[in-house]
């Protein structure tokens, strides 16, 4: 079936691939031009921006809040005027539009949310309690106890609000979990405006992993304190009498604590930190997993790296957080554990290291699950039906 070809503006406040949400996005706007779709992408200025070939690159001064907000709108209104987009793709931009322009942008021209996560519905922009359990409230007045956490953010955290509010002009959401689903209807998003779409698609070409061969499990993603590294490293303190070694890949703030944990328990000739490495070569990682440990303590949009993992054929354990649920089944694909629980973690750690056939069978059925779940044809065919909805609104 012929379709039209569209103009379709993406926004998105940084260039360049950091992490998961990035990449596909990225990923995403070469397929559509592949496909003879016209694409042109709007960011703010940034050094380590990586503009793409064949797509129109346009950078802008970030003006989050009031100041500059109109100078920023004419600075957008001249992009505008040069591609004439069909579409707006609007995906991560309160830190760099401000909620007049996001405003200004949905009135102008048809517009497509993704939400990649679940802080960005946040006035804080974390979706913590003070406890530091996730929070499943709206955002409204409760959210006033959160000042505790950042006395001096109330400016800020009331940006959020105004951005969240102008969010709701978009004319589709589409949101990567049943989780975020349900959490963006708690906060006021029409159902009817709400599109499940996962941010990623399965590669068959790439190759697959023999878990029942090895013993090397793998942390992939940012050291943060919402990732869980250190979590796992608790867990396997209490494997000593176990062979296993741990392949650590990312970067991120946490690093020196992690190494300074290796070293106090010792685990230096067990674990390797082999930081940040491009998406091509993550999956060299994969192929020579034994399974993935994703033991994320933020509640997930939807988890990249846990797929990406299954499609190579490893199983996967994970916290129940946010969405991770919708790919992961326990006692299927992987193990499911409950946020936070290091014991049980370290427990689904040890089942997985002791049972090669376990983990032969799980990373099969993995595969089976991506490849037969999340097409790029068919993640392709559902996005230009949600730019179609949004056109005729």
């Amino acid at each position: 079936m012929n379709r039209k070809q569209l103009r379709i503006l993406f926004c998105h406040w940084r260039g360049w691939p950091f992490g998961g949400g990035e990449i596909y996005l990225f990923k995403l706007m070469r397929a559509l031009r592949e496909q003879g779709h016209r694409i042109s992408f709007l960011t703010q200025k940034d050094a380590l921006n990586e503009k793409i070939g064949g797509i129109s690159w346009h950078e802008i001064a970030p003006a989050p809040g009031w100041r500059n907000a109109k100078a920023q709108w004419r600075a957008i209104c001249s992009v505008l005027g040069q591609e004439t987009p069909d579409v707006l793709h609007l995906h991560e931009t309160n830190a760099f539009l401000g909620p007049y322009v996001v405003h200004q942008l949905c009135r102008r021209t048809p517009s497509v949310l993704t939400l990649h996560f679940a802080g960005a519905l946040c006035l804080n922009g974390t979706r913590y309690l003070n406890d530091g359990g996730i929070c499943r409230h709206p955002v409204g007045p409760r959210c006033i106890r959160c000042l505790s956490i950042h006395p001096g953010r109330a400016r800020k955290m009331l940006l959020q609000w105004l951005w969240v509010n102008r969010l709701k002009n978009v004319r589709c959401v589409t949101v990567g979990s049943g989780w975020l689903k349900s959490f963006c209807m708690r906060n006021g998003f029409p159902p009817e405006k709400l599109f499940d779409l996962a941010p990623y698609w399965h590669e068959p070409e790439r190759g697959m992993a023999r878990p029942e061969k090895s013993r090397d499990m793998l942390f992939v993603g940012r050291l943060r304190d919402n990732k869980g590294a250190l979590h796992l490293l608790y867990a396997l303190a209490r494997l000593k009498d176990l062979e296993w070694r741990l392949l650590i890949v990312g970067e991120g703030e946490q690093k020196d604590r992690i190494c300074d944990y290796i070293r106090e328990r010792g685990l230096q000739d067990r674990i390797s930190l082999v930081g940040t490495v491009p998406n091509e070569t993550i999956w060299s990682y994969y192929a020579r997993g034994a399974f993935l440990v994703f033991p994320s303590l933020f509640p997930e949009t939807f988890g990249i790296a846990g797929t990406e993992a299954m499609s190579a054929g490893l199983p996967v354990i994970a916290y129940d957080a946010g969405g991770i649920s919708d790919w992961l089944v326990h006692g299927r694909n992987g193990l499911m554990v409950h946020r936070g629980d290091v014991q049980g973690l370290s427990q689904a750690i040890r089942q997985l290291l002791e049972n090669p056939g376990l983990r032969q069978s799980m990373g099969r059925t993995a595969h089976e699950d991506m490849s037969s779940r999340y097409s790029r044809s068919s993640h392709i065919r559902q996005l230009y039906n949600i730019y179609e909805k949004a056109l005729v609104r």
